[in-house]
């Protein structure tokens, strides 16, 4: 998986400039079928990094 290769300064440029910009620019009725297939894995995966980077601080 290419998402878990990735150094996490990478990640937040890889959220800044593809997933922010088709967030934006993907029309409302097209989400379900376009948005919802590719963010939900992404947002999955980042909140599994996070909980890994944070689970020695907590």
């Amino acid at each position: 998986d290419n998402l878990r290769a990735m150094e996490h300064r990478h990640c937040t440029q890889y959220l800044k400039q593809f997933v922010e910009v088709l967030l934006l620019s993907c029309p409302p009725p097209l989400y379900p079928t376009h948005l919802a297939p590719i963010v939900g894995p992404i947002f999955e995966h980042i909140q599994y990094r996070l909980e890994k980077s944070w689970e020695p601080i907590l």
